[in-house]
């Protein structure tokens, strides 16, 4: 593992590319508090399942939602209008990824033993075709808790990740030649649990690594591809059953630190603080107030935009609650009750994601029995800003050669533009950034979402030449200070 580097965190960033250079801009963030959220209800998706995730998949700029075995697609603007349903030929969907990269994304799912990927047909998302990925997998209850799509191997596509049934986790690699080539499994990892997976690098050797359980243990990626991870244990002996995990930096010193739910009644929230060398066993524990009842559902992101990282925790039984947690910035948590008893039966799946492009993160999930799926549209954050007058702003220009990152810069921004009209954002390091593009007079084009990678697109076929501002920004740390030529 090699040694870290702490970063400052910057509360919003304006990138403004004019053929041949890019300008920085710093756009100020408002604090607000984590009380003020408006209910939807985008659809019932009819039956059982943990199965929730996102992408834009026709294209229009809004993040869309597939909930089990429907796709909901974003209707813009504040949310409340319809969501139009689109259903899947079979079994329930999990992620959503452009598999055969075609520009547009399609949805992986599972029917019993049988993993699928659906490709969706064209981007006005008439129809779906199913193909096989594999036939041998081991579900719970016939659906997943645990599935992440995220590049663990670094060089290709991203891999699918599965908790499977017996609690061991696998990951199928994308071949060239999806439709008629077998997908290499890859198990890394027997000691884990049917639940779900967190995601990111904790040793910071610039790979992903995966952590949950039972007791909370990671397990380290090799980044080689090999199978077996190095498994380390954080909280031997507690019995925990870690139902729900994100790996985020919670005090903000720089490292990665674990945030859970539990399977427990009580005391079911923590997050557990990175001693420095996290193949220690002295990580700290943190409590926080508890949600009533089992808490199958937990997620945390940077909720009111003042730079560090929120959460939100979500019970299946007792008080059937859902609450979030503002973060102080040195991991003392704050817990406001957001919605009692929303779905009846408890929120068995919880996801955070920003569907109205306003730089926030709605709360998104779904229940069990009552499989409604319902958004909880996020007012709290006001002061944003990445719709800001770029005119205004304060501007730092850096022109440089392709390729060549500025010195100073903990992340840079590269971009090329092919002929299928795709516009390439890369990052130094990878993350889960949003990114939007402006014209010159700062209305918006086009948003896309990186999930822990390197690089994302922007679909634009008919810009041409001319001044335009890209905004990217990612949870805890968001520093893009440098980005290079834009051509």
């Amino acid at each position: 593992m090699k040694s870290k580097s702490r970063f400052s965190s910057f509360s919003g960033i304006m990138a403004s590319f004019i053929l041949g250079a890019v300008v920085i801009s710093t756009c100020g963030n408002a604090v607000a508090a984590l009380d003020q959220w408006h209910r939807i209800d985008v659809g019932n998706t009819y039956d059982n399942g943990w199965g929730l995730n996102w992408g834009d998949i026709n294209g229009d700029g809004y993040l869309d939602l597939v909930g089990n075995s429907h796709v909901y697609l974003n209707p813009g603007g504040d949310l409340t209008g319809t969501w139009t349903d689109k259903t899947l030929p079979q079994g329930k969907g999990y992620m959503i990824y452009d598999v055969d990269q075609d520009g547009i994304e399609d949805i992986i799912g599972n029917e019993n033993n049988s993993l699928f990927w659906f490709k969706t047909n064209d981007i006005d998302v008439s129809g779906f075709t199913q193909h096989t990925v594999a036939t041998n997998i081991v579900p719970d209850h016939n659906t997943f808790e645990g599935y992440v799509c995220r590049d663990f191997v670094q060089g290709g596509l991203n891999e699918f990740m599965i908790a499977w049934g017996d609690k061991s986790w696998h990951y199928y690699s994308i071949p060239a030649d999806p439709v008629n080539t077998t997908w290499p499994s890859t198990r890394i990892a027997t000691n884990a649990l049917d639940e779900g997976i967190g995601i990111g690098d904790i040793d910071d050797d610039g790979d992903l690594d995966v952590a949950g359980g039972l007791n909370l243990r990671w397990w380290e990626n090799p980044g080689n591809g090999d199978a077996n991870w190095t498994e380390h244990t954080i909280n031997e002996g507690a019995g925990r059953r870690v139902d729900r995990c994100t790996i985020a930096d919670i005090d903000g010193d720089g490292d990665k630190d674990i945030y859970i739910g539990c399977h427990d009644d009580n005391n079911n929230v923590e997050w557990y603080e990175n001693p420095g060398d996290p193949t220690s066993t002295s990580w700290n524990k943190h409590p926080l107030p508890s949600v009533g009842g089992q808490c199958h559902g937990a997620d945390a992101a940077d909720l009111d935009s003042d730079g560090d990282i929120d959460a939100v925790a979500s019970s299946t039984t007792g008080n059937l609650e859902l609450k979030a947690y503002e973060n102080d910035g040195s991991g003392n948590f704050t817990g406001t009750t957001v919605a009692g008893n929303p779905h009846g039966d408890g929120h068995n799946t919880l996801k955070l994601v920003d569907l109205d492009n306003d730089n926030d993160y709605e709360i998104c999930l779904i229940g069990w029995n009552n499989t409604n799926l319902r958004v909880f549209r996020n007012d709290n954050a006001q002061g944003s800003q990445w719709n800001c007058d770029p005119t205004r702003a304060l501007c730092q220009t850096d022109t440089k050669k392709p390729g060549v990152a500025h010195p100073k810069a903990s992340y840079a921004l590269f971009t090329t533009f092919n002929s299928s009209g795709k516009l390439k954002i890369f990052f130094t390091k990878a993350g889960t950034y949003r990114a939007r593009l402006f014209d010159s007079r700062g209305k918006l084009i086009a948003v896309t979402v990186t999930q822990n990678s390197h690089e994302a697109f922007f679909r634009v076929p008919s810009l041409g030449k001319g001044v335009f501002h890209v905004a990217a920004r990612g949870p805890g740390v968001s520093e893009m200070k440098k980005v290079l030529l834009f051509k």
